[in-house]
């Protein structure tokens, strides 16, 4: 069995990430993929539009056959954090043949050769886009953790990441969203798939942005003034004394995000910023999840296709991480520290199904599957 792992956000899944799954399939012969997925929240500090399980749904229903959530530590980390995260839980989940990602480039050795740089050397990573830069963040990560997985880049179809316009049949997720979150229809740039699943989803539920956690991260940046912000993951004291200073001038989260952005810290990193301080996620649990778990305490089922069992039963036969598809079995799986940090992964998605508008926690929830 030759197996392709995927790392993703689908957020939404879109034709492109469509055309890279069939891609693995129909290019490279894999007889199953493997998305490592994020979970309700995203790697540049926003909330998802649409929560982890019709994502997943969206991704099987496009032909992913197994699909895994990558824990919030990691899925809420910088381009380092979130490249080493899904590239161990590939790893360990012991069938990984190839990692098939989204490139600009889509140029093998170029990348090689800038992943061999220093993060800071500049100007040659002044003219890589964005998908290349990560790309170089799992070439690192497959090197620092000695998985044998082999890179394969997939050139990048439309737009760039993050463009405001569609091109060439093709939209990107911004602009999805764009569309989506002002009441605009958007099916024309996703698969039929996506759009049925999405519809279904809305007719209980809101599509969420930064916008709907404003006030609950006020709240949390009143919670722990006294005490400061450098406890929290990715947070330094010159950073936490910014944002004290500038707490009195909060009016909601763009806008303080855009004040207290500077030429040397960007508006992703303030996101994950006030993301780390409204999920509670300290530097002590992300030195846990790195340095005792090689990034990978568990693997957390989303979404399985029932018509390819023998893909989750090689899972299952060949991975050395505890892999968990209900959330009642964690406490006899993990160990008490993994099992904090799972329980934090959980809090984070409960308090997005709230805002959301079904407040569903996951012990409540059934894995997405296909008729077997």
């Amino acid at each position: 069995m030759k197996v392709c792992g995927i790392i993703a956000e689908f957020n939404p899944l879109h034709k492109g990430h469509a055309a890279l799954i069939e891609h693995a399939v129909k290019e490279h012969g894999c007889d199953g993929v493997i998305v490592i997925m994020s979970g309700d929240y995203m790697q540049r500090g926003e909330p998802a539009i649409a929560d982890k399980y019709c994502r997943a749904s969206m991704a099987i229903s496009a032909g992913a056959d197994l699909v895994l959530e990558l824990p919030v530590l990691s899925a809420t980390g910088s381009a380092q954090y979130f490249a080493e995260g899904a590239v161990s839980a590939l790893k360990h989940c012991g069938v990984t043949d190839i990692l098939l990602f989204g490139s600009e480039s889509g140029d093998i050795s170029f990348l090689k050769e800038a992943a061999a740089r220093p993060h800071s050397t500049l100007p040659f990573e002044e003219r890589m886009s964005s998908n290349d830069l990560l790309a170089c963040e799992y070439l690192r990560a497959l090197d620092r953790l000695d998985a044998d997985v082999s890179p394969v880049p997939f050139k990048r179809l439309g737009p760039d990441h993050d463009s405001p316009v569609p091109g060439e049949g093709f939209a990107s997720a911004t602009y999805i969203r764009e569309k989506l979150l002002s009441g605009e229809a958007a099916g024309e740039w996703l698969p039929t798939s996506s759009s049925a699943i999405l519809k279904d989803y809305m007719k209980d539920r809101r599509l969420l942005s930064r916008a709907d956690f404003s006030e609950l991260i006020f709240y949390a940046l009143l919670s722990h003034r006294d005490e400061g912000y450098a406890r929290f993951f990715d947070i330094y004291e010159d950073l936490s004394d910014k944002l004290l200073r500038e707490l009195e001038n909060y009016e909601d989260a763009d806008r303080f995000i855009a004040r207290l952005k500077s030429k040397d810290i960007t508006h992703s990193r303030l996101s994950r910023t006030l993301i780390h301080i409204l999920l509670d996620l300290r530097k002590k649990d992300a030195e846990i999840f790195r340095h005792e778990y090689d990034s990978c305490p568990w693997l957390r089922i989303l979404g399985v296709n029932r018509k390819n069992s023998a893909l989750l039963h090689a899972v299952k036969e060949n991975c050395d991480r505890p892999l968990i598809s209900k959330t009642a079995d964690a406490p006899s799986l993990l160990d008490e520290r993994a099992l904090a940090l799972f329980e934090k992964d959980l809090s984070a998605s409960f308090l997005y199904s709230k805002l959301s508008g079904r407040a569903v926690p996951d012990q409540r929830r059934s894995i997405i599957t296909t008729p077997s």
